[in-house]
């Protein structure tokens, strides 16, 4: 009797594994498991059948693990008669971790796989603890993994992560809301090692690590620093969510990790960072000063989050980082003060007026700084040569003035002190979400981008002008500056939508020298007024929108129609509309224009040369830079 085939269970193509979303997926791949360890021979010929079946959907995690590096065929290593399952997902709802889930078939499940399993993830994993004692033993004892996604982490869930035996390399963990929720409310929180800054006078330096509180703290804290002492040596990529840092001691070290990225839960510590991962190299943060809610307010003032980090990193700092992601809140309360080769900050706002601040001496309303000043002593601090800078709607929103942008356009204006602002970019992605009118967006544009006149040698220019529900913003006019508008309901000039954009881009070479390469992507709805045919320098695409649905179930759209339709008969519901039940609602169609030019100065009297590019080349010479079109910076 051979095995059943790996049909019945979903496949995760990304990691080539078995995914289990359900009470009665864990049950029935229990006695796959078994038939697998009583047949062995058959493992191999009950995959490729069902690679046959499935359309040929490789399934490669089961396959051989070779007992020696040498030659010939591979052989199971322990047990020397088990089924070799390399990667597992357990993603079970919540609803079903009650008493009747079937923990005997997912104890018979991870011990089967326990000297195999490289890759695991489980989510909802304190709920799922709590089934069994059994649970987190079994789980202890695969020590083959080095691939770790956990989810839903509570003390429980740490305990288990600590007691693993494993050499992680690469570990995603996710604690509790709940959990972290109380962690931070209580009445003794963890300590932060924030140096106070009494009557503005400069710190005392940050206590050493061996008398740190935190280095001996004997409660369980949703800190990833002291849970993976196992791996202190082979970890090279973490990726933790409301986590809440205070860590640092001697013995807790990660020298291998390369890739870190935290979404922070309490006050944002540059030290614990510092001294735990010293050779970490991409970093990306996201703090509550970013929006997170899983600090009761009040926050301490950002300013001396920001100058209490700056001074802690007198004694010890990053060494220069090759990537920097984030938002301006949470990398100005960072502080860091190391080089950054390239930054990337996401949805810069405009300033809004909220009533807050401070009150200074005179009585005055002190704002709080907003966030391109943020922004322009973050530059200062780093001085990237690369930067990646997202401007969220607002800026060229309707009954928004000149003062709104006159802080964007001294962005890059560097004081003399050179506290604030940076000018030696050399490359720069700038995804722009707003509607915007033309003249005025791309007039703002060139003015931001004049200090960079001698610096910058390639812009990326992603405009997303699509409009959304409530957009207050009119149709574009469709226009060059200093003409006419033209009418709607006259059809436009053949090519006026490659003119406006090559004569922005023209002005854009003629007033930065140093620049070699642009490239400019509009996006903007299928009907856009202003889209010419596509030329040979432009590629024009129309996004699929996707199938509409109604929004109720198959199951209920017949008792829906019948309710309805008796709720009229009533009298109840008058406006004809509403007797149709099968309310549908379609996404709008996208349209995608993309150019590309190279930049260049021929002759002694440095002639502008504007040459375009087809797509594919220039695709290429953004992908020799390891430049990117989208917004690499998410919440």
């Amino acid at each position: 009797m051979s095995p059943p085939s790996l049909q019945r269970w979903t496949h995760d193509p990304a990691h080539a594994g078995i995914v289990l979303a359900s009470a009665e997926a864990v049950e029935s791949f229990a006695p796959f498991m078994d038939n697998l360890r009583r047949c062995p021979s058959k493992a191999h010929s009950t995959q490729h059948d069902s690679d046959e079946d499935s359309g040929r959907e490789t399934d490669s995690a089961y396959e051989s693990v070779p007992s020696s590096p040498s030659a010939g065929p591979s052989r199971p290593s322990s047990p020397p008669d088990g089924p070799l399952l390399r990667s597992l997902a357990l993603a079970i709802p919540p609803s079903e971790l009650s008493p009747a889930f079937p923990t005997h078939a997912l104890l018979r499940i991870l011990s089967a796989a326990a000297s195999s399993l490289t890759h695991l993830s489980l989510s909802h994993l304190e709920p799922l603890l709590a089934l069994d004692p059994a649970i987190p033993t079994a789980l202890a004892a695969c020590t083959r993994l080095t691939h770790l996604s956990l989810s839903h982490v509570g003390p429980t869930a740490s305990e288990l992560l600590t007691a693993l035996s494993c050499r992680l390399q690469d570990v995603q963990v996710d604690f509790d809301d709940h959990w972290v929720a109380s962690v931070m409310s209580c009445p003794s929180p963890p300590p932060t090692l924030i140096p106070s800054l009494p009557n503005g006078h400069l710190p005392t330096p940050a206590p050493s690590p061996a008398t740190t509180p935190a280095a001996n703290a004997p409660s369980v804290l949703p800190d990833p620093i002291p849970l993976l002492v196992h791996s202190m040596s082979s970890l090279r990529v973490l990726r933790a969510s409301n986590a809440v840092i205070v860590t640092v001691a001697d013995r807790l070290r990660y020298p291998a990790v390369r890739e870190l990225r935290l979404r922070i839960a309490g006050v944002p510590t540059v030290t614990p960072l510092v001294h735990a991962f010293p050779a970490v190299a991409d970093l990306y943060v996201y703090t509550p000063y970013d929006g997170c809610a899983h600090t009761p307010p009040p926050l301490p003032p950002i300013d001396a989050t920001r100058d209490a980090n700056r001074t802690s990193q007198m004694y010890s700092s990053f060494s220069p980082l090759s990537r920097v992601r984030g938002f301006a809140p949470g990398l100005y309360a960072l502080g860091l003060t190391c080089p950054v080769r390239e930054l990337s900050v996401g949805a810069v706002a405009p300033a809004m007026d909220t009533g807050g601040g401070t009150t200074n001496r005179r009585g005055r309303r002190q704002h709080a700084i907003d966030e391109v000043e943020q922004l322009r002593r973050i530059l200062a601090d780093t001085r990237p040569a690369r930067l990646a800078l997202g401007l969220v709607r607002g800026w060229w929103a309707p009954g928004s003035g000149e003062h709104t942008r006159a802080g964007l356009k001294r962005l890059f204006v560097q004081d003399k002190d050179g506290r604030r602002g940076w000018s030696g970019l050399k490359e720069l992605v700038l995804n722009v979400d707003e509607v915007g009118r033309w003249p005025d967006v791309t007039g703002d544009l060139s003015d931001i981008l004049q200090p960079l006149a001698t610096s910058l040698t390639i812009l990326v220019l992603r405009w997303d002008r699509t409009s959304v529900p409530f957009d207050r913003m009119p149709a574009d006019d469709d226009r060059e500056d200093g003409a006419e508008p033209i009418s709607p309901l006259a059809a436009p000039p053949v090519g006026a939508h490659d003119s406006r954009t090559e004569s922005f881009v023209r002005r854009l070479a003629q007033a930065i020298p140093a620049l070699r390469y642009i490239c400019v992507e509009l996006l903007l709805d299928a009907a856009h007024p202003a889209l010419a045919p596509p030329t040979p320098s432009s590629s024009v695409r129309t996004s699929p929108s996707p199938p509409p649905s109604s929004i109720w179930s198959p199951e209920a759209q017949h008792d829906v129609s019948q309710a309805v339709v008796a709720a009229a008969g009533t009298g109840k519901l008058s406006p004809p509309a509403i007797l149709v039940p099968d309310v549908r609602f379609t996404a709008p169609a996208r349209r995608v224009e993309r150019r590309f030019w190279r930049v260049a100065r021929q002759g002694k009297e440095r002639w502008l040369c504007l040459d375009p590019i087809d797509e594919e080349q220039g695709l290429r010479v953004l992908e020799g830079e390891e430049l990117c079109l989208e917004d690499g910076v998410r919440y």
